[in-house]
């Protein structure tokens, strides 16, 4: 199970690499989330900041919309860059969140 320190490193990188950033796109196979995003679509928000908070790993988006995850026994957060494939079976992806190459600022 991922401790609190491997939470806080990939909220890090997270803030690191989407931070301040543009959603450019967004996916999900979860009912639930995809439900909220058709209802409250993420694209064109801003990632406002990544933090964590114990076991849970925080997105705050702009416009008051927050995705909280908890990553479970065996989750994970992958990074990649632009056009590079995603190395893990189809169906171990719960979310995907593309940003655009600039700051919002």
């Amino acid at each position: 199970m991922p401790e609190g320190d491997t939470i806080y490193r990939a909220a890090r990188a997270l803030q690191r690499a989407i931070g301040g950033k543009v959603v450019i796109g967004f996916e999900t196979g979860l009912a639930k989330l995809a439900r909220v995003n058709d209802d409250s679509p993420l694209v064109g928000r801003v990632v406002e900041k990544v933090e964590s908070r114990g076991k849970w790993l925080l997105i705050y988006f702009s416009g008051d919309l927050i995705l909280v995850t908890h990553m479970l026994m065996s989750g994970s957060w992958h990074l990649y860059r632009v056009g590079e494939r995603w190395r893990m079976p189809t169906r171990a992806m719960r979310v995907v969140i593309r940003v655009g190459a600039e700051s919002s600022s």
